[in-house]
């Protein structure tokens, strides 16, 4: 498939799920599916080279680690901060 069918079924499908989730279950949250599933289904082609996010795939990867990475050193900061701040509110 194309990214365009991977796309349109994505729409589609988000679409039915999330009148479905408004209309039956009566509950707004699932809007969020009308973005969520077309991203999803656009990401089994994310490993094709000729793809969309294939030929983006580089700078999405390194996009991802760089976050990750900041998410890690952010997460071992408040750690040491709060294990240091604890030892002086002790003494």
């Amino acid at each position: 498939m194309t990214g365009k069918t991977h796309k349109f079924i994505g729409i589609v499908v988000g679409g039915a799920a999330a009148y479905y989730g408004v209309t039956a279950l009566h509950d707004p949250v699932h809007l969020f599916y009308l973005v969520a599933v077309p991203v999803g289904a656009m990401l089994p082609d994310i490993d094709h080279d000729n793809s969309k996010l294939g030929r983006s795939r580089k700078n999405i990867v390194s996009a991802a680690s760089t976050l990750f990475g900041s998410l890690i050193v952010a997460f071992c900061k408040n750690i040491i901060f709060s294990s240091i701040l604890f030892h002086f509110i002790q003494i």
